[in-house]
């Protein structure tokens, strides 16, 4: 007598019981995987800007700007918005402000959607790195932090300090941290 073969209902329905499984469990931890990726992706995106930016600096021996960008020039209001994106330009003068003759070193592109770059007090409109490497703001101070989030609360957020030596870090999340 010949075997049928093949699976039986109670075969499929348990396979199926299990795929039921694996995807109420598995389809939100990939999606908070593939947030937190694209968090961390922005944050060496910005962290490289910067690195250039002080690195310029010094190989130049002039002022390097980095500034937020609205539209094709540097914004000029003080609402520290940065998911625009940013421009790395020498600022031989040292007016903060892109002048005629002022080389264009790099153009960083607009934040993915969904996240947001932000920056209060010392670096709303740009951030300057002197000849030896040290950073200034437009407030004339050098430190401040960044906060790179999304639509989920600071706990997944990422924070980009400078010092006043220039250096840029990640930091932990500290107490009164917010997003955006």
């Amino acid at each position: 007598m010949p075997r049928n073969s093949g699976f039986t209902l109670f075969e499929l329905i348990v396979v199926m019981a299990l795929v039921a499984v694996l995807v109420t469990v598995g389809v939100p931890a990939f999606r908070s995987f593939l947030q937190d990726q694209r968090i961390i992706t922005q944050t060496n995106e910005l962290i490289g800007a910067l690195n250039l930016a002080r690195s310029e600096a010094i190989k130049r021996g002039t002022r390097v700007v980095i500034c937020r960008t609205a539209g094709a020039d540097c914004a000029t209001d003080p609402n520290g918005i940065w998911e625009g994106g940013w421009t790395i330009y020498t600022d031989n003068n040292g007016n903060g402000a892109r002048d005629a003759g002022e080389s264009i070193i790099w153009v960083g592109q607009q934040a993915n959607p969904g996240i947001t770059i932000r920056t209060g007090g010392n670096f709303t409109r740009w951030i300057a790195y002197q000849p030896g490497g040290s950073s200034v703001g437009n407030t004339n101070l050098g430190n401040g932090t960044f906060r790179i989030c999304d639509s989920r609360s600071a706990d997944h957020a990422r924070f980009v300090a400078i010092n006043t030596a220039g250096r840029a870090r990640i930091r932990e999340k500290r107490a009164g941290d917010i997003c955006p």
